[in-house]
């Protein structure tokens, strides 16, 4: 049989997605995967047209499972083996790039970061008022979704923000709730463009019970004072830790370590460097505030790249930093995905990427015992053991090939037993996996929830 090759393209961007040469029926035994994981169904989005969604990020809310995508949010069901462990059962057709989510109660958060992505205005989208002017319609930023009928979702609020919204964590504070908004100079507006930068943490912040009266705040200035050649540019992600008013930002040049004791005012207590990451892409701490893990997302993964085979290699890698001091982290090692798709040649090669992307650590009722899964695009899933820190170990990985095509995994994270991903270019969806060793008896299950950019540790 031979390869299959199929070339997507969105906006500017055309990757061509590379198999071995599997069947169309391919399934798990066919898909190339540890003996540890098994995958349990995929579900493209559903977006009321032939070509399903192109998937970002997820959120959590008990059985429910919110998949953002460009053409708008998806609402699933965590159901049952026998009902097919997922169902999707609403959808806000709402298009808008980059589509990340975050929930608090029946609203969610989606972050915009292209005003001309945000083209659509009916009765449920682009609907109200922004903070700033009689519409949203082609305006940049946080879009707020009332789910509370999950048939008819629809917009109830739209922050606009200076440099749009690629990402956004929630940092619960009793009664009010503070919302920081990641973006860095993707578009060339005269205040946010690669020339002047960007500099800027904006904050939201809305009653807990009320996110529709959502108003935006001082933002914070994460250019320390005074001004260096390398200040960076604006953040990617981050992960709060409200209970322990710490932050872990990846900030595109450097990733950044706060004190957030006042939210509404963080304050930088470290700044990290490292010159073998080329993009601060997405950061995460370990459940016992040990370690904090920073991801690099070489060449932006837009033209490629990161895909060395090489554990060991810092192109595209997992980076292990101990915080104990928070102030003074300590590099401890790195992790990149072990193994590479097979090519038809060079050019198709270069364009595959195999970055370390969005991840979960695990929180493991084995205190000494640390674990991340994250995807790695065209490389699927990967799981790491980082128990020591200096010498990672692959556990288990997950490299579907349905028709031959590869995946193009956008995010990944362990949820009550499961592990849920959702596909970018390739249009695969929503996926379920399940890993040994990763159930109840070794893993902490979440009550109430998971916005995978807050670490809450609240346990069942």
């Amino acid at each position: 049989m031979g390869r299959l090759t199929l070339r997507v393209c969105v906006m500017t961007l055309c990757i061509a997605l590379v198999s071995t040469g599997f069947t169309a029926q391919a399934g798990h035994d066919e898909n190339l995967h540890s003996d540890t994981v098994k995958q349990l169904v995929q579900r493209p989005i559903d977006v009321g047209s032939e070509v399903p969604g192109q998937g970002s990020d997820l959120a959590f809310d008990g059985k429910r499972l919110y998949a953002g995508s460009y053409q708008g949010t998806a609402l699933y069901k965590i159901v049952s083996k026998k009902a097919g462990y997922l169902k999707q059962i609403g959808f806000h057709n709402c298009p808008g790039s980059q589509g990340d989510v975050s929930f608090s109660g029946k609203f969610v958060f989606v972050s915009i970061d292209s005003p001309g992505s945000n083209n659509v205005e009916n009765g449920v989208c682009n609907n109200t008022k922004t903070n700033l002017s009689d519409s949203s319609l082609n305006k940049e930023g946080i879009r707020i979704v009332d789910y509370g009928n999950p048939k008819q979702p629809k917009q109830v609020g739209f922050i606009e923000t200076q440099c749009g919204s690629h990402t956004n964590t929630l940092v619960p504070d009793g009664d009010t709730t503070y919302m920081y908004i990641q973006s860095y100079p993707i578009s060339q507006s005269d205040s946010c463009n690669a020339v002047v930068g960007h500099g800027l943490v904006s904050i939201v912040k809305f009653p807990t019970n009320d996110p529709s009266k959502a108003e935006m705040i001082e933002p914070f200035d994460i250019t320390p004072t005074p001004l260096p050649n390398d200040a960076p540019l604006g953040c990617h992600d981050l992960q709060a830790w409200p209970e322990q008013n710490i932050v872990i930002a990846a900030c595109i040049t450097e990733s950044q370590v706060w004190d957030i004791s006042d939210p509404a005012k963080p304050e930088i207590l470290a700044r990290i460097s490292n010159p073998d990451i080329q993009i601060n892409h997405s950061a995460a701490f370990t459940w016992d505030g040990k370690y904090a893990i920073i991801s690099d997302e070489y060449g932006g993964a837009a033209g490629g790249g990161g895909c060395t085979g090489d554990k060991d290699s810092t192109v595209g890698a997992m980076w292990f930093y101990n915080i104990e001091d928070p102030s003074n982290p300590v590099l401890a090692g790195n992790y990149s995905l072990p193994r590479v798709p097979e090519w038809d040649d060079e050019k198709e090669a270069q364009r595959s990427r195999c970055t370390t992307h969005l991840y979960t650590v695990l929180p493991m009722k084995d205190p000494a015992k640390y674990i991340a899964i994250g995807s790695y695009y065209s490389g699927g899933i990967s799981a790491v053991d980082f128990s020591d820190p200096s010498d990672p170990q692959e556990i288990g990985y997950y490299l579907q090939q349905p028709g031959g095509i590869l995946p193009d995994t956008w995010s990944t994270y362990w949820y009550n037993g499961r592990i849920y991903t959702n596909d970018y270019l390739s249009g695969f969806g929503v996926g379920v996996f399940k890993m040994k060793g990763t159930g109840k008896r070794k893993v902490r299950f979440y009550d109430g929830g998971l916005n995978p950019q807050t670490q809450i540790a609240r346990f069942k």
